[in-house]
């Protein structure tokens, strides 16, 4: 990715446009093929321990917090990996107010047969009842 910025979605669905001139001054423009949906939540991590590795067969944890920009909604945690096991979580579902921020952990244990030396991912989604709206983030994880 040779660029990024930031911006406020609008509330209705939309597409990306991009104006702009090449390194030679001529002009150019794109438009992307696919509408977007602006997700009202956004999932995060605020801490992780043992800066993001985790021991065969002992366990870790990472506390998460998502922020709902929509109304207010009961939302939906999910955690899940393929060479990590899900000790265990928090809570499998809060509620979410307009504006504020609700935090949930997640216990992780590698499991037995992992190589030391890899990367292991776990996914961890947030999913709103009322609005649809989804955050996903990966957590990646060395094994030691």
């Amino acid at each position: 990715m040779r660029y990024s910025f930031k911006f406020h979605p609008p509330k209705e669905i939309f597409k990306i446009k991009l104006k702009g001139k090449t390194k030679k001054g001529n002009p150019f423009q794109r438009i992307g093929d696919k509408l977007i949906k602006r997700e009202t939540l956004l999932v995060r991590i605020i801490f992780v321990r043992n800066h993001y590795t985790v021991a065969k067969g002992r366990t870790s944890y990472a506390v998460f917090t998502v922020e709902n920009y929509g109304g207010d909604e009961v939302v939906d945690f999910k955690c899940f990996g393929s060479l990590i096991v899900v000790e265990r979580q928090s809570r499998r579902m809060g509620r979410a107010l307009r504006g504020r921020r609700a935090s949930f952990f997640v216990t992780f244990r590698g499991k037995a047969h992992v190589t030391k030396g890899e990367a292991v991912t776990t996914v961890v989604s947030v999913k709103g009842r009322k609005s649809g709206s989804k955050s996903v983030i990966s957590v990646p994880f060395l094994v030691v």
